[in-house]
């Protein structure tokens, strides 16, 4: 179990596309955000939900981070979990990939990278909402905060993005289809109610 990584559930998203909260979506007698608590308790020592709406997953027993600019999308929910984080490093993981394995987590938190990020690569595309991201990251986001937060304009969703981002820092790449565990179902992400049936199946399966 990691003592030295706090793992963060990223649970903030508004689920626009699924038309229902989806961290609260029922496979068997579980909700989707306890698969995915299930998967990294055994992993992690301390596990943070990043969310908005800490009253609605109260049943958990587990801590939260708001986001200090809420509305941002996933790059401000990371910001406020590195400034929540006591650990030097985090490890992130989006609740709508419940088909994520033990064994892509532990991947990840072994990998020796002096990047600030370490994120997998799935056919040519990155996955930024799994990964491991590190403290020395918060000065420039703080900066990069400070300096777009307030933008209105058009272009504010790209300069807030993940995307835009990492063309301002170093990230490791794992590329994840070359790794003996690999299988592209695991990166698969429940965006919309169609997702859900798909998903719910393989579940069942493991």
């Amino acid at each position: 179990m990691y003592k030295d990584i706090t793992c963060f559930i990223l649970c903030g998203g508004k689920s626009s596309r699924f038309n229902q909260n989806k961290s609260l979506v029922k496979f068997g007698d579980k909700t989707l955000i306890e698969v995915v608590v299930d998967l990294v308790k055994p992993i992690f020592q301390n596990v943070v939900l990043s969310t908005n709406e800490s009253e609605n997953f109260e049943f958990l027993n587990l801590k939260s981070s708001a986001d200090i600019y809420p509305e941002k999308g996933p790059l401000s929910g990371i910001h406020s979990a590195l400034n929540f984080s006591l650990t030097e490093k985090i490890f992130c993981i989006p609740v709508d990939a419940p088909l994520v394995t033990r064994e892509m987590i532990l991947y990840l938190a072994d990998f020796k990278s002096d990047k600030p990020v370490v994120i997998y690569k799935n056919k040519g595309r990155d996955f930024p909402l799994l990964g491991i991201y590190k403290k020395k990251l918060l000065k420039t986001l703080d900066d990069h905060f400070k300096i777009h937060h307030h933008d209105e304009t058009k272009t504010k969703n790209w300069y807030l993005s993940l995307q835009h981002f990492f063309t301002l820092i170093d990230v490791e790449y794992i590329n994840a289809e070359v790794l003996p565990f690999y299988n592209e179902d695991n990166f698969l992400n429940m965006n919309y109610p169609q997702d859900y049936e798909i998903i719910k199946q393989k579940l069942a399966l493991r």
